[in-house]
């Protein structure tokens, strides 16, 4: 089921065009709600001992394995689907199969009704607006999912009576994006960054890249304060010299002040973390053992700089500002330089997350537009962003899969102070998630009386 999106602002209304103005205010409720979280979380880290799963705060973000229910999600980039074109794909469990045909975009579950034949092993559309299965000839409408005909046995009884899962889809930005789930599905600004949809902010595109660790790990990775210790050997830290640290790290008792949480403005709810205050350390000591002299250890990329020296050049860039919104989006202002970076992070399985990620920049002209999908985009964004700093998250996330894959690495995880504003974030999302994917939700017939939405 296509469905349209709105014009954003023309010209002649203001628009969010500088990094600047994307900028998350922080407000009473936001910061009110920064605060409540963490102290409701605060018991959780530097524990020696892990709680019981049972008695951990975030429940529902543990039993979110494969993401969350009644959400867009981008399903694949708008080139991967040609006029007359189908392509399948796997999104939080479900196999879809989606066509492009005389204009129109379709999404339906890549499963026939009749025996479970995957459409995509040879995908028929026969005419404008049905799927043919290629074994026993039974054709779905892509619209609606319903059963149109058998070709093979006209006359049919099930004609009408039954069909496959129909998603609602629709294209923007160069995406095309996929609801999953039951209810009426909201418009897509719901649950995109404002800024992914303003008029004048131009998308270069990754190839998407599938990243072997669950979405939970991908994503608490785009915020983690103390994470940041892998770049010091990024390439584009070292040949930048960009201010790397041991982490971006909130002083004590201010790790609230970091954030700013959103539930109650336009758009998709979560949080932005600034990293202007962080507290910034550049060396620490490893103590002596047994009389044995103490060793100081400096990052990498602050080898031979004095602090002043490093405080300088951080202060001296736009304050790098990182959003993560509902379902699984992170935004990230200012870097590299004046442009954003998005990341969104979709679950194809428990132990698989596609990501979609792609640098944003807003563009004057059509020429300035232009280059920036091409050539501009790639020199100034894909090789310093994605090539030579990005892909070290990749192998962080992955490292990691095996502890909470085979491990039992959430109930085993031993949580430190910097890791107060994932927990916050996990007691976020327990809170206002819509709704979570859940096994049993994958093995559910289509419901006749919401056949679009899919299941009862």
């Amino acid at each position: 089921m296509s469905i349209s999106v709105p014009e954003q602002a023309s010209a002649s209304e203001p628009t969010q065009t500088q990094a600047q103005a994307r900028h998350t205010e922080p407000t009473a409720a936001g910061m009110a709600m920064a605060n409540e979280l963490a102290e409701q979380t605060r018991d959780q880290v530097d524990r020696v001992e892990a709680p019981p799963r049972r008695a951990r705060p975030w429940q529902r973000y543990l039993e979110a394995n494969l993401g969350l229910r009644e959400y867009w999600y981008p399903a694949a980039l708008s080139d991967a689907l040609p006029e007359g074109g189908t392509h399948a794909v796997t999104m939080l469990g479900e196999e879809i199969l989606l066509v492009r045909k005389n204009g129109k975009l379709y999404a339906v579950e890549d499963r026939c009704a009749h025996r479970g034949t995957r459409f995509s092993e040879r995908p028929l559309v026969l005419s404008e607006d049905t799927i043919t299965c290629w074994y026993h000839t039974w054709t779905f409408d892509m619209e609606n999912g319903d059963l149109r005909c058998i070709l093979n046995e006209p006359e049919s009884a099930l004609v009408g009576r039954t069909g496959v899962r129909a998603y609602p889809i629709v294209e923007a930005k160069g995406l095309l994006f996929v609801y999953i789930g039951d209810e009426e599905p909201p418009p897509l600004e719901a649950d995109v960054p404002g800024s992914f949809l303003a008029a004048d902010t131009v998308m270069h595109y990754a190839q998407p890249d599938i990243i072997r660790a669950n979405w939970r790990l991908a994503l608490e990775n785009s915020f983690d304060p103390g994470h940041h210790f892998i770049h010091n050997w990024s390439p584009y830290v070292i040949e930048s010299g960009f201010p790397m640290t041991f982490g971006y790290v909130a002083k004590k008792g201010e790790e609230a002040g970091e954030t700013t949480y959103v539930v109650d403005a336009p758009g998709p709810k979560g949080f932005s973390r600034c990293t202007a205050t962080a507290e910034l350390i550049f060396s620490a000591v490893i103590p002596g053992k047994d009389g044995r002299p103490d060793t100081t250890y400096t990052a990498p990329a602050a080898v031979g700089k004095s602090r002043e020296e490093l405080i300088s050049s951080f202060l001296a860039m736009p304050p790098i500002e990182v959003g993560i919104w509902l379902p699984s989006c992170n935004e990230t202002v200012n870097f590299p330089s004046d442009m954003i970076t998005f990341d969104w992070l979709v679950p194809i399985d428990e132990n698989h997350t596609r990501s979609f990620m792609f640098g944003a920049k807003p563009c004057a002209t059509e020429e300035e537009a232009e280059a920036w999908r091409g050539e501009t985009g790639h020199t100034e964004w894909y090789v310093p962003t994605v090539e030579k700093f990005l892909i070290d998250d990749n192998k962080a996330r992955e490292s990691m899969q095996t502890f909470y894959e085979k491990e039992n690495g959430w109930d085993r995880e031993r949580l430190y102070r910097p890791d107060l504003e994932i927990t916050m974030f996990r007691k976020f999302f327990s809170e206002h998630a819509r709704d979570i994917q859940t096994p049993d939700k994958l093995i559910k017939p289509r419901s006749r009386r919401n056949p679009t939405r899919g299941r009862s």
